[in-house]
């Protein structure tokens, strides 16, 4: 530490020696940093940003129309998490939010979807890129005291 100091590595610009040994020593801590982010995968990775559509048809049991709506993901790594606002039928109600998480290998993911008290479950699978995802399946949504329903949906959603 006391040679950064000296050689005015830590300090002001103006501090700062030309000399071989901090040279030398500057150039060793920058080697130094280059093989600890070479050495940590994902290190400089950010996350990616998807917004498109998700669109699922009606689900005539429990009286849930066809609706398309906006939708997002993100990309951290292999990790892909996909959410929607669920809406109470016919309204713009806010009720809630389907989201779920899967690993993609291969260019290839598979995503296990809930609502936060499980009344809306699904399953999707597809292809997810650096530009967009593409996924299909299948929703179930359960009314309590009523009724219970499948629907298939597709999710299709661009890099941002």
């Amino acid at each position: 530490m006391r040679r950064f100091l000296r050689c005015g590595l830590i300090g002001t610009p103006s501090s700062h020696s030309t000399s071989p040994s901090c040279t030398r020593d500057a150039l060793r801590a920058a080697g130094a940093a280059v093989l600890c982010l070479a050495l940590v995968p994902g290190a400089l990775a950010a996350e990616i940003a998807y917004r498109g559509t998700w669109e699922c048809d009606a689900a005539p049991k429990v009286n849930a129309p066809a609706f398309a709506i906006a939708a997002s993901a993100v990309r951290d790594g292999d990790r892909l998490t996909v959410s929607r606002i669920v809406y109470k039928p016919g309204t713009f109600e806010e009720t809630g939010r389907v989201s779920g998480t899967g690993t993609i290998r291969d260019g290839r993911v598979a995503i296990d979807t809930a609502t936060e008290k499980r009344g809306i479950t699904g399953r999707l699978e597809g292809t997810a890129s650096d530009t967009d995802i593409v996924l299909t399946g299948v929703e179930h949504v359960a009314i309590p005291d009523r009724a219970a329903d499948d629907r298939a949906c597709r999710v299709r959603l661009k890099r941002q």
